[in-house]
């Protein structure tokens, strides 16, 4: 188990007073909580700030956004509500310093402030106050001023925060964590992660990017007291995105009228439409597919029930055939695990149910130890990972190997002699399709520990698992779903670069799609490569009259307009 004992970095926060806006209470709170870190100085800006006269505001030509900011989104916004760190930080020291404006916006510290903060031998400063800050103020902290950026600096520099991925019907919000420099947005990267956009709800869309960032300064002060430390002097951002002001009225205007009808069609596509998953077997192999970004000659299990369908597909071969555990979902009655056996299955709907309970049952994911075969199904209502044993025609529980967690599509994997268990967690953003979580052991039967930097990674688009991890040439490759625009649109293969119970690093090498002639165009979330095919499933969008009674995502849906992440 990897236990930290040293002592705790010490780190300052740049603020107004105590009351800090709800994300970034969250963010002191969990660093303090984290034991890497403890708040050492407030650095408070006592700057005299000019408030414009109300009355020229409304000839403004950003007027209507900002009136929408002011009296709708800073007040149903959870994220931004303020609340009070007095207790927390009553005994932290205060510096008072007032800024030398330069220009509109650039803000420079006097010496005297500097030198006075460099006493406190800060490993950093949270920047939650001040405007855009340069100078030598920068360089007051070992490893720099850290500040959020709420958006993709790839695309947009600048703000209003989440706001133009909406307007321009982004799939995904962008949040970037980096080390400021003297250039806007121009940082150096320290931690990046991507949130799916809400089209239909400006304060959902913020409050799911803000709040669900604020753990990665706890992350990052892990690494460092762990000894990664390179991402510090790396290269920074060279972005040319343009910079982004407050939109024109016009341009708001145009901002209400996607919002509503995405809405519209949002309601539409629940209230009609359900998904109808099916499992198909190719001969394709698994260095093929990642190749070509797409599968081929697929063959599809023949449905003959409605209401009803098979996916997340996990394969064992006994006696030349392929043994195909699948979930087994029926609208009316929710989930199970059943086996069916290709290619006879194929033509004859022929299901065994093999697992099932009173709670709903899912990917059952299939491994072999010592000889065995063993399934670890996911049960995240009941907040366990349970290990069942292939045993002659049955699958027997063996044990309990986490609980207390709702986690979700685990995969378990040996690798450099310590078992892994790969996962999203439910209450983790949407759905759980957000945020990675790894755990290891060193024995199957041993304590789980959980990974020092949970959430390993924070990305709609690339975290929940999609199948079994593979060796390809010696690398280490993970199916997970893009989940960006749909539930389990896409499969990324992701080659994890390095892992141990101190790190982890991936990058994506791969998006395969569903072919769009294909029977099943909407959705791939499940790739299992076997000794010569590979098993996959696929979704449609099935129209039915009464398919808002059925669809899981209806009530996640509303709460997401109304703001919750």
């Amino acid at each position: 188990m990897a236990t930290y004992h040293g002592l705790k970095l010490k780190f300052g926060i740049m603020c107004d007073n105590y009351h800090f806006p709800t994300w970034e209470a969250q963010c002191i709170k969990t660093l303090i909580a984290s034991g890497y870190a403890e708040p050492i100085l407030l650095i408070r800006d006592v700057t005299k700030k000019e408030r414009e006269p109300y009355r020229k505001k409304i000839f403004r030509n950003d007027f209507l956004a900002e009136m929408f900011d002011t009296w709708w989104l800073r007040k149903r916004s959870k994220a931004l509500k303020k609340i009070s760190l007095f207790e927390q930080l009553k005994d932290v020291k205060i510096i008072d310093c007032s800024v030398i404006q330069k220009g509109k916006f650039s803000q420079y510290f006097t010496n005297e402030d500097i030198e006075t903060i460099k006493i406190y031998q800060l490993d950093f400063i949270l920047r939650f106050g001040f405007n855009i800050i340069r100078g030598e103020i920068l360089n007051a902290a070992r490893y720099g001023v850290w500040s959020y950026h709420h958006d993709d600096e790839n695309l947009y520099r600048g703000g209003p925060p989440c706001f133009w991925e909406i307007l321009h019907g982004d799939p995904t919000t962008g949040v970037i964590l980096q080390k400021l420099t003297d250039r806007l947005d121009g940082g150096i990267i320290l931690h990046r992660g991507y949130f799916k956009t809400s089209p239909v709800s400006y304060v959902a869309n913020l409050d799911r990017a803000y709040l669900g960032s604020t753990e990665w300064c706890a992350r990052l002060c892990a690494e460092i007291v762990w000894g990664q430390t390179d991402k510090f002097t790396s290269q920074p951002s060279r972005s040319q995105a343009p910079i982004y002001r407050f939109p024109s009225n016009l341009q708001f205007i145009y901002f209400l009228f996607r919002m509503a009808s995405s809405l519209i069609e949002r309601i539409y596509r629940l209230t009609f439409y359900i998904d109808v998953w099916n499992v198909g077997i190719t001969q394709d192999c698994i260095e093929d597919i990642i190749d070509n970004g797409y599968i081929n000659n697929i063959k599809w299990i023949k449905q003959n029930k409605s209401k009803h369908y098979i996916a997340d597909p996990f394969a064992y071969i006994n006696n030349g055939k392929y043994h195909v555990l699948v979930e087994d979902f029926d609208y009316t009655s929710g989930g199970k695990i059943s086996e069916l056996i290709l290619p006879d299955g194929l033509q004859e709907y022929n299901l065994k149910p093999v697992l099932q309970g009173s709670y709903h049952m899912s990917h059952p994911y299939i491994f072999c130890e010592n000889g065995d075969l063993y399934c670890i199904p996911e049960t995240h209502e009941i907040r366990k990972v349970c290990l069942y044993k292939k045993t002659n025609e049955t699958w027997e529980y063996v044990r309990t190997l986490i609980k207390g967690l709702p986690i979700v599509d685990p995969v378990l994997f040996r690798y450099h002699d310590l078992y892994w268990i790969f996962c999203t967690h439910q209450n983790d953003g949407f759905y759980g399709n957000l945020k990675l979580h790894a755990y290891y052991a060193e024995y199957l039967e041993s304590t789980w520990q959980p990974h020092p930097l949970n959430p390993l990674k924070c990305d709609v688009s690339s975290s929940r698992s999609a199948g079994n991890p593979i060796m390809l040439g010696g690398k280490l490759y993970r199916p997970s779903q893009d989940c960006s625009e749909t539930y389990g649109g896409a499969v990324v293969m992701n080659e994890i670069l390095t892992l141990s119970p101190t790190t982890f690093s991936e990058i994506p090498v791969a998006h395969i799609k569903p072919r769009q002639s294909s029977p099943y165009p909407h959705g791939l979330h499940t790739l299992n490569a076997l000794e010569n095919a590979t098993v996959v499933d696929s979704k449609r969008f099935a129209f039915d009259l009464l398919a808002w009674r059925k669809n899981p995502f209806f009530k996640d849906f509303w709460d997401s307009v109304s703001g919750p992440t």
